[in-house]
């Protein structure tokens, strides 16, 4: 839970990492996820991120996006003012294969009064050197009014 010092609204933030092996152990964390969502900010702002090790073509995805309301999620990227910016791909499968694009796997789901103005995947590296084997996913969020 934090608060907003210029505005003084509430906000919740929530980071996962979902099991990259099991498919119906992605699928209940969603599930398990929203629930706490909700049981926990109710209808207040709500910032998700992580590592999800799905694609949005999984029912993981699904689940989270397309949940009855009031508990489903928006992915960042799709309702960003601006243009997504980068890659889409998040993930490049291992440190050795510096920047590689492969699946986007990594998101940033927001929901309740959060407006997305850039969305985008970067790809800085360091002498051809990623510094990671994901890229950073970025979002610029305001509360709305």
């Amino acid at each position: 839970k934090f608060r907003d010092n210029k505005t003084g609204g509430v906000f919740y933030f929530f980071n996962t990492h979902f099991d990259h092996r099991g498919k119906i152990a992605r699928e209940e964390s969603a599930r398990l996820i929203l629930n706490k969502i909700h049981t926990i900010a109710a209808h207040r702002p709500v910032v998700v991120t992580g590592d999800f090790n799905f694609e949005a073509s999984d029912v993981p995805y699904k689940v989270l996006t397309e949940s009855p309301d009031p508990t489903s999620l928006l992915d960042a990227q799709f309702i960003s003012s601006q243009v997504h910016y980068g890659p889409v791909s998040t993930f490049g499968g291992g440190f050795d294969e510096a920047c590689k694009t492969g699946k986007k796997i990594d998101y940033i789901f927001v929901k309740n009064q959060i407006h997305v103005k850039r969305h985008g995947v970067l790809t800085d590296s360091w002498a051809g050197i990623c510094p990671s084997d994901h890229m950073p996913v970025y979002s610029e969020i305001y509360l709305e009014d």
